[in-house]
């Protein structure tokens, strides 16, 4: 007599993808936390190599050279280079405005919202790898 069971290859299809299901999912997660660590760490980096001090100092002396990048421009506006300088120009208005608005930026603001998400996002990923070990 045969007493083993016979399965289906249905049956054996679900066990596969089951199985293949299952290690996607373990990738995901820990691509998941991985990304998460480097997120914190490179967040933790920053906040401890640039202070609100120089964050404020380099912002101003980007917008002392686009103040001089945008005199240099108007020197330079001859007829054959006319089309080429002019876009140029529009280019350094532009960033002259996005320099006038990062000086405006509170930085100590950002700092402490960038502060409270690394320690929520740890508490995130220290919560999920309870979780999952």
């Amino acid at each position: 007599m045969n007493l083993k069971p016979t399965t289906s290859w249905q049956e054996q299809l679900r066990t596969i993808s089951s199985v293949l299901t299952a290690i996607c999912l373990v990738f995901i997660s820990v691509s998941i936390i991985t990304t998460g660590v480097y997120i914190v760490r490179s967040v933790s980096y920053a906040q401890k190599a640039f202070h609100p001090k120089q964050l404020t100092s380099m912002i101003s002396d980007i917008g002392d050279t686009v103040s001089t990048i945008h005199k240099t421009t108007h020197l330079l506006g001859s007829g054959n280079m006319k089309p080429l300088v002019d876009d140029f120009h529009n280019l350094i208005v532009v960033v002259q405005k996005l320099g006038i608005g990062l000086e405006n930026l509170h930085i100590d603001k950002v700092l402490k919202e960038s502060e409270s998400w690394r320690n929520m996002s740890t508490k995130a990923l220290v919560g999920m790898a309870q979780a999952l070990f």
